[in-house]
């Protein structure tokens, strides 16, 4: 019986093995670890908030105090076409931290990062009160805009100098939304190979390239804040340079 038994066992960790090996884009046992993160730059070099001072591409020296975003629909693509998603829904201070993501997946070639800047239509109805305390969503997170009913996407504040002394002293404010802002990013990644070692993508976001890109160039002075519809070419700037804004470390 002993002998029958352990026959039987033999048999389907025979099975179990071929089955992995038939599909290894779905099965568990296949399953590495993956870490996306994703750190703010400016000119190449790591951005860092409140302390330290930048120059614009106008000479004057700035400092940022403010610089968060709603990333949602986070998902990597397989050689294959297959589409995984990743993070539905992450709203991103890096006055608090970098964003920082784990997870495992089976392993191959993944050739893109798909994610969205902003809320689709969809998460942009949502009622505030109606959520958790710690969501993304939540009134909490001071990211909605009661007079509109809709949220922030995109939050970026500081300071300039204006006067040539080396001291930013004039703010600037600039708060993105409505659901034609939104913009989905498909950052290619060359064709990675995901092998039992695991691996981290480190994706960089350039604020030089959202200030000034294709879309157009924002001055801080000039144009110092943007909060509704008012402000709408400074919406369409820094929504449409978001495409090429991030790039891989």
């Amino acid at each position: 019986m002993k002998i029958i038994n352990s026959a039987i066992s033999i048999c389907v960790l025979i099975l179990v093995l071929s089955s992995c090996e038939k599909d290894k884009l779905t099965q568990v046992c296949h399953s590495v670890p993956l870490t996306i993160t994703i750190s703010p730059t400016y000119n190449g070099e790591a951005l860092v908030l409140n302390d330290s001072l930048y120059t614009d591409y106008l000479g004057r020296s700035f400092r940022v105090e403010m610089f968060k975003f709603y990333l949602s629909h986070l998902s990597i693509e397989h050689s294959s076409g297959e589409v995984i998603e990743l993070d539905t829904l992450s709203l991103i201070d890096f006055s608090l931290s970098n964003y920082y993501y784990e997870t495992v997946l089976p392993k191959g070639t993944y050739n893109t990062l798909h994610f969205g800047v902003g809320l689709d239509s969809l998460m942009n109805a949502s009622d505030p009160s109606a959520v958790d305390f710690d969501s993304p969503l939540s009134i909490s997170q001071n990211t909605y805009w009661s007079w509109a009913s809709k949220y922030k996407f995109l939050m970026l504040e500081g300071r300039v100098d204006t006067s040539q002394l080396g001291i930013p002293q004039a703010t600037f404010s600039y708060h993105t939304g409505f659901n034609s802002m939104y913009r989905t990013v498909h950052l290619g990644l060359g064709s990675i190979n995901l092998t039992d070692e695991g691996l981290t993508i480190a994706i960089n976001f350039a604020l030089d390239s959202l200030l000034m890109g294709d879309g157009g160039s924002i001055d801080f002075v000039e144009q110092d804040a943007a909060h509704s519809e008012l402000n709408i070419d400074i919406f369409e700037t820094l929504s449409d340079n978001l495409s090429n804004s991030f790039y891989l470390n």
